[in-house]
């Protein structure tokens, strides 16, 4: 005689189909099974595979909306590493429990949208290396549907510039200030570069000297966390140039000494870091605000550490030492990073007084102040950072 079995955690309350006493010894295993996963993944919450198979254990539960749960969970961290086709799958899978959920069908037209997105930069960039060029992509930020879609624009990035101009047009004037702010976070958290751009200093295209009105746009830029500010018209056609660019740093430097006290949002979702370079910077600038350091150092290919520290706000001025003079100029782009011509020639003590010659010489230091220093443990190899140093400052 078949027994009716009643399983709770879905949407139906209903009975389901009969079982037999076997299915049932079956079915009580799956949910001492769905337990143990449920202990484990309070321990280990990245454990992917764990959050797929309770998801496939609550499935035969009928315990629909856990499941649910489950396959969206991993398929937003496949998603966050790019594995947009694995996460649609398991989207897909989920909205086929679950039919009816709006929520779903959102969350896959957003994953396809950001995997379009992130095919879009591929060719744009395999263009750009085919013609020659080893430039960098920055999102020009002035249209609504860029605003609707901008965490998955700016991740297709290297860089945003909000053209104010254009996006008030779109968006209206009064929304423009919320937005910029909103963009400014956004790129921050997504470990990019941010550029301010637009009338910045308008009334300088025939006047000598801004207003009080356009002091305060570009000192709330810098306090926001803009990397850079740009003008335009002010330079291109005004009359007074240079000026221009002399009050502009006097705001910007004047800004920098009222900064509020930041606190960037954790960079993934997960809180886990993708590269150990990574983690390395989080490191050095836990460090560095905790600690009297007067300078941090990074021997760097890329750039990369020295981009990621600098997403993080502090007073203490990041030194990035590298040969390539590509990478010198794009780390002048990142807000409190100051590149400096350096070629590892030297091997173990030797190297750190190099490092203190260069920068006792350049007065950017005092001896015996002290110093962080990354670097990797292989030199010539981009993302090859995986170590930090505190370091006092010597003379040989």
């Amino acid at each position: 005689m078949g027994l009716k079995g009643w399983f709770g955690g879905g949407r139906s309350k209903t009975p389901q189909q009969e079982y037999t006493v076997d299915d049932l010894i079956v079915l009580e295993r799956y949910e001492e099974a769905a337990g143990r996963l449920r202990d484990k993944l309070k321990a280990n919450s990245q454990d992917l595979h764990s959050h797929l198979k309770l998801a496939e254990v609550c499935t035969h539960l009928r315990q629909i909306d856990r499941a649910v749960e489950e396959y969206a969970f991993v398929a937003d961290e496949y998603a966050l590493d790019g594995f947009y086709d694995k996460g649609i799958a398991l989207l897909l899978r989920a909205s086929k429990l679950a039919p009816g959920d709006a929520s779903l069908r959102q969350r896959i037209e957003d994953q396809q949208r950001e995997k379009s997105l992130d095919h879009v930069r591929v060719l744009a960039i395999e263009g750009l290396r085919q013609a020659g060029g080893h430039g960098l992509l920055v999102a020009k930020i002035e249209r609504a549907e860029a605003i609707k879609n901008l965490a998955a624009v700016v991740k297709a990035s290297d860089g945003v510039m909000v053209a104010r101009g254009d996006l008030g047009v779109e968006m209206g004037y009064a929304e423009l200030a919320g937005l910029q702010k909103l963009i400014i976070q956004e790129t921050r958290h997504q470990n990019k570069v941010v550029i301010m751009a637009t009338q910045m200093m308008e009334s300088m295209i025939t006047a000598t000297i801004p207003t009080r009105a356009e002091v305060s746009d570009v000192a709330n830029a810098v306090m926001d966390g803009t990397d850079a500010v740009m003008l335009s018209a002010e330079t291109a056609s005004g009359r007074h140039p240079a000026k221009v660019v002399e009050a502009m740093a006097q705001i910007v430097v004047g800004a920098e000494k009222y900064e509020v006290e930041h606190v960037r949002a954790r960079q993934r979702q997960s809180g886990f870091f993708a590269h150990t370079d990574e983690a390395i910077a989080a490191a050095v600038m836990y460090t560095a605000n905790h600690l009297h350091v007067k300078a941090i150092v990074a021997l760097t290919e890329s750039g990369s550490t020295a981009l990621w520290m600098s997403r993080v706000r502090s007073d203490i001025p990041i030194y990035a030492f590298t040969r390539h003079e590509s990478t010198r100029r794009r780390v002048t782009l990142y807000r409190g990073v100051y590149p400096i011509a350096y070629d590892v020639e030297d091997r173990g003590e030797a190297v750190y007084f190099s490092i203190f010659r260069l920068l006792l010489g350049q007065k950017l230091v005092l001896e015996n102040d002290h110093i962080i220093l990354t670097k990797g443990e292989l030199s010539g190899i981009s993302g090859g950072t995986n170590s930090m140093q505190i370091l006092r400052v010597t003379r040989k």
